[in-house]
């Protein structure tokens, strides 16, 4: 064959194949119209090829391909079937304008299985040979999908393999690069706006993809493996998507018109048709048999990006791998163990503002077996950041496109969901008969929450791992629980490390958190946590266990939570609401998988809990860098069998300061001043008996100040205000919601017992200088809803660390409210019948003041301290109505009450060694006395003993003396303590009941009782505003009631059995703003002090009591006055003085200001006892006024008494106990009139002034209460008896007493009362006063130099008075009348003194008038018939007595006139013929015998033989000296006769003020008395001498010019002598 013929034959060979292509091009255009109506066009062919392919649907829809061909692989090396059919560029292009007349196929139609499936086995047999490659393919959707929009996607190598096994088909797509846009149109919208200014590009899409997916050639549906793999896939959508409305294609939902109910139940289910096919039921096995053996999707380096239109704002997620693996393994058993795994690596989202998460690693591995189901899963560097503004503003981008949807999708109807309980059912029924075994492992896990203005919070964690098991149960459990839980038994553990919340603007790394240490602005730190539950039956177990927690409250922190809260709450408020499918559609509990329990049926499991808590921290901070700290050692809870227990030990709480960035953090052991520890407390709740009890057996202290109180306040502001500001932001307005109201039932039948078996103390810092503290022993403590129960067994109080108050046996508690209904039954003004009660009962009640011991500036710093509080919490006063709640009964039991004020610790060892001195002089003197006789001893036996020898005795002596005295000083205290009291106030079984009642409560009940009570004071037209105002039902009793001072024998006051009832008032007027004074309170840095303002009107009771007392007993004496000085010094540092700069009140005008009302008081025995002696230790010169059935009655300025009074003489002899005067029935009135520049009696205009706040009018000293202050008062007494119809009664010793006036007097008697005089008339020496002791107050004014005018009337109908010279009673005289009445008014006047020395004025007493009147008087004369030498024999005590008549008179009347200083002076040349006095007697019987004239000249005898014996035991240089003398007194002081010394005055120039002392008339009286020291006495006769001629008293009266008056009126009617 030639090379023509073989061109020829290859040329018609190609020419046969080119006809070849051409016929069945021809054929497929005619097969494909035929068959689908689709116009296919084929331009031209080529060898195995055809070009220019273009496909036409109807639908507007065509496909151009430019060429296709065909390859093999023996070919080709890069494909691998022997055919395949290749693709050049194929270009795909719909419009969504095309015709649409196509109608969407039934129901029926889509349910019907094509027969192609049914042949693709076979045909697959085939296909395996042939292959599909496309080089390029464009697809351009033009308003198809979305409105006016283009959809444009372009793919490169796409290529199709198929093969076929023996028992699978396996299909394998590759695309080289796919990339999709959607590119906007430039036509008009509907609404007119064009779109040219914004960008054509709305979303863009690229990836690469690799899908290998095989099949079963048995049963197509199944699949046996898949794998999908795509490469780089990158997204890019803008905003200009997702919000565009018009850009949604309409006509895409109504190709799908949702289906009604009825179809939907028309429609057969998938499972049937699958159940036609195979017999097998939707069973456990079916399940694994269906799911693939093989099943992998893998995507790599995922960009997604969301994008606005102008490209400032964007929103990007990013995933490098995403993993995900499915085997199911069938096993030589024929069972299943499928085995998922999910992995994610480098996921984040961010924006180009915040970064929104991030995660390095999530790791998800999952195996199915027989017999157990494992899954873990693994979260590796998780942040998630929530950034408010960002994240709200994407969301409203996002949800502009959802919510369109969801508004264009709504059905309204509830599709059938019979099947998802099938599927349900058997997802449970897998994991019922499996065992479950999950694990959790979280590693450096944080989430941060911000906003554009808050930087936030950052929560992390650094590890998590969790545990569960769950398998079946062995029992089951019928307590009708979930029937899963009935079944399975669980068992979960889990594990935190480091656990933390901190501020975003942090710089502290989470490596350098540990539990040694606290960083400030750290809100949570968490060390440790471990937590296992085991539910193993009807059995829950659960245990836990947390180590090193870090919790911090501060004001930055609170102001962060806010501002986040805040923000979410807006964008709440904001957010557009939608209505989203779920909402429209019913709920129907057939479609809900929820089984339904019986609550009756429902019992709680057996729980057991016990959870462990060690080294906790709490922090309180603020702004301020101070804070507290709550330190917990331990704590222990722990639940069993319906009783739960809490333990917490090591508590401590301390004040710290934020100085430095961090805290080292120690043991609470090792936390020195905390302001609050407790050791230990233990709690015990039982929950069906509702009883919890709360021990305390360690020590528990507070230590408060000021600063962490100050603390506290903040951080409760911070709350309050995080509180209002979320409620009303979040809340909003929810006046419309209903209050659920919440039984009290169940609460109030809890009941608390507390009991504390440790000592407990509280101490309050007031001041840098002052502190109260108050400890408590044995508290037991019993809260029921029927009673408040409190034991203590010793309660003290300290004020700067000094023991003030101790309580021992302390008991208070609530009392039932008929408790005290006899009490009240006893007023009967009271409107209610009871009311509830509080009692408080104390064994023994001490009062202690130390010595020197300022308590009162103490005390002021407590109640600033109260003002502070109530200024600080902004506590302010409730109005006092009658609305107001009415306080509680109060009843008070002491069984034993004292108060002591110490005594001078120096005084009182001064004392006992004076006394030790003493004793030891005396036993020296013995022990010399007995050495002086065994020294003349010796002597008498040895005649000479060296002289050296008998010193050397007597020194061995004087040392011995000196030793056993150090020896005794030094053993003074150890038998007898140190004598510390100066003042003793006791009282026993004392108890207090005030009761309160409405008819009594709220200010005008009060007010109208007050005027009721203190009628004489008049009261404000205007209204006054009270700081304190309350009034009580009063009733005290108390058995015994003593007063002493120091361990003096006598007591003050000694009351027996007392008894006091009536109302009581308490009132504190608001004062006026300058009767406000400031007091500064300390408070730390960084706060500084405070100021608070304090009321300086006082306190005033007003009072209406009545009094029963058994005996009443008190006295006082001059021997007293240093201890009653050195009292009121005491008073002074207890109750701190006014601060108005005035002069102090008295006490005569405290008592007028601050006690108002009457009191009125019966006595059967009271006695008033007055001491005649200088020494206190004294107790038998004592004289005693007495009085029996005693009636007092105590109303303004007025002293009313009636009774039976006996005045008696104490003394240590025969007279001791004597009656010298008895007054029955008498009736002693006592009136004072204070003279006041105003009302006396209106208190309510006093107003205290402050010291800054003192008026500049005040031209004087000012003074505050000038016009109640008292210049002087006028005093009118009267004594009045009347006739007793009782008749005579007997005394103490038996003796008939008269029922009139009776008076027995003695010498001796009248002596003492002599003594009684001048003890009255002695001036109270100084005590602790000058600049040496810092008291340079002026002395305060006596009431007895007070008086302006003082008035006395006596009034007695009948008197008897008896005189004798001795208790022997040889010579006396007794008196009697039927009357006598005495009218006498005095004056005072002060008199000053001028003589060099500073003196106090002299008291100068003026007769104003006397009158006295007596009628009936008979004097008689009184002897012993056995007459004695010796006066004070006593022989003839008892003795019959012989009376003889002396004197008698009908009537005497005496008067005196008003007389001047000056008529007194010169009363000579004195021409008035006015006499001063007058005096009249009337038949005046006298008698003269042997007998009246032996017992005269006795009695003359006596007073003469006592007047010399008191001139020789006086001393020379006195007897001219007079207390308080008379007008010759001023003087007499100059000259004094009988004096060996004398001094000119005139040779006396003016000393210097340092001289006075040495030249005046001390100086003079001073070295008289040294000069008769030396001199010898000289005892007074009555024998006439020449030495005793100028003493004797008629020669010195015949001589004296003592003449004062002359002008005396006498007149004498029918006088007759005998």
């Amino acid at each position: 064959m030639g090379i023509p013929s073989i061109i020829w034959t290859c040329l018609y060979i190609l020419f046969g194949l080119w006809l070849l292509m051409r016929v069945i091009a021809i054929i497929v255009q005619y097969v494909i119209k035929r068959l689908t109506g689709v116009l296919l066009k084929i331009g031209r062919t080529g060898f195995g090829s055809f070009h220019d392919i273009h496909i036409s649907v109807k639908d507007g829809l065509q496909v151009e391909i430019d060429k296709l061909w065909f390859s093999s692989c023996y070919l080709n090396e890069e494909v691998r079937q022997p055919v395949v059919i290749c693709f050049g560029e194929v270009r795909v292009q719909a419009n969504g304008h095309g015709p649409r007349d196509r109608v969407p196929p039934s129901p029926q139609q889509q349910n019907m299985t094509p027969p192609v499936q049914l042949a693709l086995p076979k045909i697959a047999t085939y296909l395996q040979y042939f292959g599909f490659k496309v080089q390029s393919l464009t697809v351009m959707l033009l308003k198809t999908m979305l409105e006016d929009c283009l959809i444009h996607c372009e793919g490169q190598e796409l290529g199709l393999d198929i093969s076929c096994s023996e028992d699978s088909l396996q299909f394998i797509i590759k695309t080289g690069g796919v990339n999709c846009r959607v590119l906007r149109s430039v036509s008009p919208t509907n609404d007119g706006v064009t779109l040219e200014n914004k960008e054509p590009c709305l979303a863009e899409m690229s990836f690469s993809l690799y899908t290998d997916f095989s099949v079963f050639r048995s049963n197509v549906k199944r699949v046996k493996g898949s794998r999908v793999l795509i490469n780089k896939p990158q997204v890019m959508l803008t905003e200009g998507l997702l919000s565009g409305k018009h850009y949604i294609k309409q006509e895409t939902l109504l190709q799908n018109p949702p289906r009604t109910r009825q179809q939907q139940q028309q429609q057969p289910h998938p499972a049937s048709v699958q159940g036609t096919e195979s017999s097998a039921s939707p069973s456990e096995l079916s399940i694994f048999d269906i799911l693939p053996q093989e099943l992998g999707v893998d995507i790599t380096e995922v960009d997604v990006k969301i994008v606005r239109e102008t490209k400032q704002r964007s929103l990007s997620v990013g995933i490098k791998v995403f993993h995900v693996d499915m085997f199911n393994e069938v096993r030589e058993d024929n069972s299943h163990e499928v085995t998922l795994t999910l992995l994610l690596e480098d996921f984040n989202t961010k924006s180009q503002q915040a970064r929104f998460a991030e995660l390095l690693k999530l790791e998800f591995k999952s195996m199915i077996s027989m017999d157990e189901v494992k899954i873990k899963t693994l979260v590796q560097n998780a942040y998630f950041h929530y950034h408010h503004d960002e994240v709200q503003y994407w969301l409203l981008v996002v949800s502009q496109f959802s919510q369109r949807t969801d508004n264009q999708t709504v059905n309204t109807e509830l599709p059938l969901t019979g099947n998802d309980s099938t599927h349900d059912s058997t997802l449970m029924k897998v994991l019922k008969e499996r065992k479950l075994t999950m694990d959790t492992e979280l590693l450096d896990i944080s989430t941060s929450f911000s906003t554009a203005s808050c930087p936030g919070l950052i929560i992390g964690v650094s590890k998590v791992m969790k545990h569960v098991t769950i398998k079946t149960s062995l029992h089951e459990t019928g307590n009708g629980w979930l029937p899963w839980l009935q079944t399975h038994d669980i068992s979960v553990e889990m594990e935190l490390d480091t656990l933390y919340c901190t501020h975003s603007e942090s710089q502290i790394h989470i490596t350098d958190f540990n539990g040694k240490k606290h960083y400030w602005n750290h809100v949570l730190y968490m060390n440790i946590l471990m937590i296992k539950i085991n539910k193993l039956g009807e059995e829950l177990r659960v245990q836990g266990m947390q180590d090193h927690l870090h919790v911090e409250w501060s004001t930055n922190t609170v102001n962060v939570i806010t501002s986040l809260l805040m923000a979410l709450a807006k964008a709440k408020i904001s957010a557009p609401r939608r209505i989203s499918n779920a909402a429209l559609r019913p709920v129907s509990s057939m479609n809900m998988n929820i089984p339904v329990v019986n609550d009756n049926q429902m019992q709680p499991m057996a729980l057991l809990l016990k959870f462990d808590i060690t080294n906790t921290n709490l922090f309180v901070c603020n702004n301020f860098n101070v804070g507290l700290m709550l330190r917990i050692d331990s704590a222990s809870i722990e639940y069993r069998q319906h009783l739960a227990q809490v333990t917490v030990e090591g508590t401590k709480l301390s004040y710290i300061k934020m100085e430095d960035k961090s805290l080292t953090l120690v043991r609470s052991c090792d936390i020195d001043h905390p302001a609050a520890s407790l050791q230990e407390i233990r709690i015990k709740y039982k929950i069906k008996k509702k009883e919890c009890m709360i021990q305390l057996g360690k020590e528990l202290l507070f230590e408060w100040t000021t600063a962490c109180h100050m603390c506290i306040i903040q951080a409760f502001e911070d709350l309050t205000e995080f509180n209002n500001k979320t409620r009303g932001e979040i809340v909003g307005d929810q006046t419309n919601i209903p209050v659920r109201k919440q039984s009290t039932e169940q609460n109030n039948t809890l009941s608390i017992n507390v009991m504390v078996a440790t000592e407990v103390k509280v101490k309050l810092c007031l001041s840098s200088l002052h502190s109260m503290t108050l400890t408590a022993d044995n508290i037991l403590m019993s809260l029921t809803p029927q009673e408040v129960v409190t034991e203590v067994t010793t309660l003290n109080i300290y004020c700067d660390e000094e023991k003030i108050l101790c309580f021992e046996g302390l008991l208070f508690g609530t009392l039932p409210d008929v408790q005290l209904k006899y009490e009240r039954k006893n007023f009967k003004t009271l409107t209610l019948k009871t009311n509830r009660a509080w009692n408080v009962s104390v064994d023994m009640l001490s009062i202690v003041f130390p010595y020197n011991f300022d308590f009162a500036a103490c005390f002021e710093e407590f109640v600033n301290f109260q003002k502070w509080l109530k200024m600080v919490h902004r506590v302010k006063k409730k109005p006092f109505t009658v609305d107001s709640k009415l306080p509680p009964d109060l009843q008070i039991k002491v069984k034993t009450f004292k108060m002591e004020l110490g005594d001078d610790p120096f005084e009182v060892k001064l004392g006992d060694n004076c006394e030790l001195i003493k004793d030891e002089y005396l036993e020296n003197e013995k022990r010399r006395h007995v050495l002086d006789q065994k020294v003349q001893n010796l002597k008498k036996g040895y005649r000479i003993i060296p002289a050296h020898k008998i010193e050397e005795v007597y020194a061995s002596l004087a040392k011995s003396s000196s030793d056993i005295y150090i020896q005794r000083s030094r053993q003074l205290y150890q038998i007898t303590p140190l004598r510390t009291k100066l003042f003793t106030w006791s009282m026993e079984n004392v108890e207090i009941v005030a009761l309160a009642d409405t008819s009594i409560h709220g200010k005008d009940n009060v007010v109208t009782t007050m005027k009721d009570i203190d009628p004489d004071s008049p009261y404000p037209d205007e209204d006054l505003d009270y700081v304190t105002l309350w009034c009580r039902y009063v009733n005290f009793g108390v058995k015994s009631w003593t007063v002493q001072y120091r361990d003096y024998p006598q007591l003050v006051l000694d009351v027996k059995d007392m008894n006091l009832w009536g109302r009581l008032i308490g009132s504190e007027i608001e004062g006026a703003k300058r009767a406000k004074r400031s007091c500064v309170v300390e408070v730390d840095e960084p706060w500084g002090d405070s100021t608070v303002q304090r009321n300086l009107p006082a306190l005033k009771f007003f009072h209406d009591f009545s009094c029963d007392v058994e005996s009443f007993e008190m006295a006082h004496g001059a021997c007293w006055e240093p201890v009653i000085a050195q009292f009121n010094l005491a008073l002074d540092l207890i109750n701190k003085p006014s601060v108005d700069p005035s002069k102090p009140l008295p006490w005569w005008d405290k008592a007028r200001l601050l006690l108002h009302g009457r009191l009125t008081m019966t006595v059967t025995k009271m006695s008033w006892l007055y001491h005649a002696s200088i020494d206190p230790y004294n107790t038998t010169e004592i004289m005693d006024w007495a009085w029996k059935d005693l009636v007092l009655d105590w109303t303004n300025m007025k002293f009313l008494l009636k009774g039976d009074l006996d005045v008696c003489v104490r003394t240590a002899s025969k007279y001791d106990d004597r009656t010298l005067l008895h007054l029955p029935n008498l009736s002693f009135c006592a009136k004072i009139d204070w003279l006041c520049l105003g009302d006396p009696n209106d208190h309510y205009l006093v107003m205290p002034c402050a010291p800054d706040k003192v008026p500049d009018y005040s031209l004087e000293e000012h003074d505050s209460f000038r016009a109640f202050r008292s210049q002087n008062l006028n005093l009118s007494i009267s004594l009045e008896t009347s006739k007793n119809t009782k008749g005579m009664e007997n005394d103490r010793y038996g003796e008939s007493v008269q029922n009139y006036p009776t008076a027995e007097f003695y010498a001796s008697t009248l002596r003492f009362l002599d003594k009684i005089k001048l003890c009255l008339a002695s001036v109270t020496r100084p005590i602790r006063r000058g600049n040496l002791f810092n008291n340079i107050k002026p002395r305060k004014p006596q009431l007895g130099r007070h008086y302006k005018y003082a008035q006395l009337s006596i009034n007695f109908h009948q008197f008897d008075i008896c005189y004798w010279m001795s208790f022997s009673k040889q010579h006396g005289a007794k008196f009697s009348g039927n009357s006598f009445m005495l009218e006498l008014k005095n004056e005072l006047s002060l008199v000053a003194t001028d003589d060099g020395l500073l003196h106090r004025p002299n008291a100068d007493w003026s007769v104003i008038y006397l009158n006295c009147m007596l009628t009936g008087t008979k004097i008689r004369l009184c002897s012993s018939q056995v007459r004695h030498k010796d006066e004070l024999d006593v022989s003839t005590s008892g003795k019959p007595v012989m009376t003889s008549f002396f004197l008698s008179v009908s009537k005497v009347s005496y008067q005196r006139s008003s007389t001047k200083k000056s008529e007194v002076i010169h009363g000579e040349n004195s021409d008035t013929k006015t006499p001063i006095h007058n005096l009249q007697v009337y038949d005046l019987r006298g008698s003269w015998n042997k007998e009246n004239r032996t017992v005269l000249i006795g009695l003359y005898d006596s007073y003469m033989k006592a007047q010399a014996l008191k001139r020789n035991l006086s001393a020379e240089a006195l007897k001219g000296f007079k207390v308080e003398g008379g007008i010759n007194s001023y003087n007499s002081k100059s000259n004094i006769k009988g004096s060996n010394l004398s001094v000119d005055a005139q040779e006396i120039a003016t000393p210097s003020p340092s001289s006075k002392i040495q030249t005046g008339h001390a100086h003079s009286m001073l070295m008289k008395l040294v000069a008769e020291s030396d001199s010898k006495s000289v005892a007074f006769t009555e024998e006439p001498s020449s030495t005793n001629m100028d003493q004797l008293q008629g020669v010195a009266a015949c001589q004296m010019d003592d003449v004062i008056q002359k002008k005396w009126h006498m007149c004498l009617e029918n006088v007759l002598m005998f």
